[in-house]
């Protein structure tokens, strides 16, 4: 099951399956200033943006969310 952790700077996604990991890829290919690198396959840390930047990450979260259903 995918873990999607709000912090005081962004979000934590961890423990994604293959569907979420890729969606969270794509959005990372999209929106590079926001992602931080992880060596980790199956986690990533990603930053508040700007208002758009957000709405996009707020989708993102309900969409990993979804893959776990």
């Amino acid at each position: 099951m995918a873990n999607v952790t709000k912090t005081s700077t962004g979000y934590i996604f961890d423990r994604l399956n293959a569907d979420g990991l890729k969606l969270v890829n794509e959005f990372q290919r999209q929106h590079p200033r926001l992602c931080e690198p992880s060596s980790e396959p199956t986690f990533r840390f990603i930053r508040y943006g700007s208002a758009e930047d957000n709405h996009a990450l707020g989708q993102l979260i309900a969409k990993v969310r979804a893959t776990d259903k």
